[in-house]
Order: structure tokens, then sequence, then C-alpha cells
């Protein structure tokens, strides 16, 4: 399928325009589908379609997570997002040497500009990520990047006392403290234009001895060399248990709250960190068909409360911040817009047809009356 003609068309005020797909993709293997499944579900709360979601599998899991979205998810939360699976494939050496690195698949990434040939750019994360805002709102910062700029990162640590990589690594990293890999914008087109996986795969012939948390290092040691081509942003946007554990030290964070929380060291499935694992499992248990404040929101308020005296709980608004806004923003849209999705083929005769078909909507769906 050409995914240059998925798209979505909104009406305005009489104002038609379209929206290019979002392009999200995760590596999911082992014991991870739950989590990848709830990491789906947060960015499709406060995202207007399209989404095309591109997940890198096992085989086993791909039947699971299809009997879990077909089962479990209503048909107006599917009908705004497609979804492509693709096998583990590690499209250079050793297969057994990159499988194993770190975690299982979690090299998998590396490869995605070899795969995904026809995507100019994509988001990816990892299994263990939450949306609290529009998945949108990040994909926007493609247009930030410079002429030189492929991929977008956030800084690993704020405060260089807590600082891994500046006190730890045997490897170059990027910057003062290094970057955290678990939300990476990628511009596939470029990286395949600089042959960044080649580049890679050099890097961890001379430094796989040395690496502590597989891909993220080799991804540092590469920007280290090439800091040109890296765009940074905020923390708000891939806010950790490292943010807050013992204050929040992710000062953006208290203007405009955080927009995507990220349970690394599996802070959301122990006790250590409950305020992201309560979280977690807010969403994982929200019945799309729930109203967002009433349900969502309140849950979430709700059961950050318990934690009030905890490092991560004594900023809990935090958390809340931005999802409440999000909320406002998504009640007030739904008031004044609809949502029209079509799928174009490459028959110019078919777009002729739909254009025609739009302009007559887009003269019948005025609100002004004379």
């Amino acid at each position: 399928m050409n995914f240059n003609y998925f798209t979505l068309l909104i009406v305005l005020n009489t104002e038609i325009y379209a929206l290019k797909p979002i392009h999200l993709t995760l590596v999911v293997c082992g014991d991870r589908l739950e989590e990848a499944l709830n990491a789906l579900k947060s960015s499709l709360i406060f995202t207007p379609s399209p989404i095309i979601f591109h997940i890198f599998t096992e085989d086993h899991l791909r039947e699971q997570f299809n009997e879990k979205i077909n089962t479990e998810w209503p048909i107006e939360y599917k009908l705004k997002f497609q979804i492509e699976f693709y096998s583990i494939q590690f499209t250079r050496g050793n297969d057994e040497r990159w499988r194993k690195l770190f975690k299982p698949c979690c090299t998998q990434r590396l490869f995605i500009p070899d795969i995904l040939t026809n995507i100019d750019s994509v988001i990816y994360i990892d299994t263990d990520i939450l949306f609290l805002s529009n998945v949108r709102s990040l994909w926007r910062f493609f247009r930030k990047f410079n002429s030189t700029q492929l991929a977008a990162l956030t800084p690993e640590h704020e405060d260089p006392s807590m600082g891994w990589y500046n006190r730890f690594a045997r490897h170059p990293y990027y910057g003062a403290m290094g970057l955290n890999s678990g939300v990476m914008l990628m511009n596939l087109t470029r990286m395949r234009q600089v042959n960044m996986v080649s580049k890679i795969m050099n890097i961890f012939d001379e430094f796989h001895l040395n690496i502590t948390w597989g891909d993220q290092c080799l991804l540092n040691i590469y920007f280290n060399y090439y800091p040109e081509q890296i765009y940074e942003f905020s923390c708000n946007w891939n806010y950790r248990p490292d943010h807050c554990m013992y204050e929040n030290n992710c000062q953006v964070a208290k203007l405009d709250g955080i927009k995507i929380i990220h349970g690394c060291r599996s802070a959301f499935h122990n006790d250590k960190y409950q305020e992201f694992k309560s979280i977690y499992e807010v969403i994982l248990n929200w019945n799309f068909n729930s109203n967002i404040k009433s349900s969502l929101l309140a849950n979430i308020q709700s059961n950050l409360k318990k934690y009030s005296l905890t490092n991560c709980g004594k900023t809990q608004e935090l958390f809340t911040k931005h999802l409440s806004k999000e909320i406002s923003s998504l009640n007030y849209s739904s008031k004044n817009l609809f949502h029209i999705a079509l799928i174009f083929s490459n028959d110019w005769k078919f777009i002729e047809q739909s254009y025609v078909l739009l302009k007559s909507l887009s003269l019948f769906s005025s609100n002004k009356t004379d």
C-alpha cells in the first residue's frame, strides 16, 4: 500500500484541510505485549487519525495483538489507525549478536531505515511509554529540524550529579550527560542518505565490549561523532522516575506539564515508583467508551493523591497539568469539527470524484445561515 495516500480530512467551519498520517513504530518481544498495547492505547486517546502503527514483533505475538485489538477495542478507535506488522529482522551482521544485546530485540530500532524504505519519518517509542498528550504535537518537532538534523531525542539526565554517562560510561557519548532513546523522532530518508546504519555497525565493532545500555549507547556514540545531526527536545516529552525520585529536576514540566511518561526500569510494574504504576494501571483499565474527564483524569488524580508524600508524588500536579489541557481541547474540538477519513488509490479519476464529493460537503457544512 502507498502510505502517501492515506489521509484525514477535517471539516471545520467549512474549511477543508488534510492531515498527513503519523507513523508510530515500536518493537515488541517477550512479555511486553500488554505494555505495548497500553502504549498504543494511550496514543489514540487525544490524537486524531490518521495514525499508522508499524509493529516489529515475533510471529506468535502478532496473533495476540490482533486478537486483543479486535475483541477489546471499539470500532470508533479502530478506525483511527492502520497497523502494519513486521518480523524481527536484523538486516546486517549476525542476528544472534544483535538479538542478545541488552534486551531481546531492542536493537531492531537501529535497522528500521533499512526496512521501512518507503517511509520518510517515524516516531519510535519503547513499549514502556505512555502518551498524556496529542501525538501530533510531538510529530510537529520534525518541522523544527534544520538541514542536517535527522533525529530528535531528550537528554538522559538534567542533573549532572545523577547522570549515568558522565559518571560511568566507558565510551564516547553525546553532550554533557548523554541521550535517552525511549522516545525518538527518526527521519529515515536522511538516515539512509548519510548511511547511518553502516556507521553504527562500525561503532559496534569498536565498542561492543564497552556498552551497557545496548542501542542507546550506540546512538550516543554515533551522535558524539555527528552532533550536528541531533535535535534535542525537552524532558517533559520523556519524563522518567529519574526526573522526580529526589525532587523534580525537569523544570519545563512545571510550565507545560508532563506530556509523555517513560516507565523505565520496570517503573510501571513495581512498587518502587507507585506514581508511574498507578497511571499505567488507570490507562490499562480505562474503557474506551468512558468519559475521559470523569473517568481517566479523575482516576489518575485520585490515585496520585495516595502518594502525596513520596518525592514524585509531591509534584503530582505535573502529571495531570497537560493532561487537563488536552481534555479541555478535546472537548472544544469535538463541538466544532467532524472527521472524514478516505484512503486514496492511484486512480486519478477516483481522486477527482473524491474532490467533487468534498467540495459538495463543504458547501453544506457551514454553520452560517442567511
